[in-house]
């Protein structure tokens, strides 16, 4: 049974308002941002393509990304561009045995965590 994680980035047609405070001029200003939620989802890899296509359903939203959340091998593409590759894989990997643990104490189903 392998267990995998995956990174999935939707695209919405709704907008959050974002409120930031100006420490010059001391005032509060409000911009409207567009909200991409993000979601990670472990389990097999059965129950992960099931999850994505209820969360889909239920949500209505439209998936624009998808990334393997995963410990990198040296040489990949995505390892050479870390600034400290092993220390990026060494977090991934206590999160991957985190969710591993509660995968197992959740009876083995699959995990939606928002990120």
């Amino acid at each position: 049974m392998d267990l995998i994680a995956v990174d999935y980035h939707f695209k919405t047609d709704t907008y959050v308002t974002q409120k930031s405070y100006d420490s010059s001029s001391g005032s509060y200003t409000t911009d409207l941002e567009k909200y991409s939620p993000k979601i990670r989802i472990f389990g097999t890899l059965d129950q992960v393509n099931k999850a994505k296509k209820k969360y889909i359903k239920d949500t209505g939203y439209i998936l624009n990304e998808a990334y393997d959340f995963k410990v990198e091998e040296k040489g990949s593409y995505w390892y050479n561009i870390f600034d400290n590759p092993k220390e990026y894989n060494k977090t991934v990997k206590t999160k991957l045995d985190y969710y591993k643990k509660r995968y197992n104490n959740n009876n083995r189903k699959p995990l939606i965590i928002g990120i």
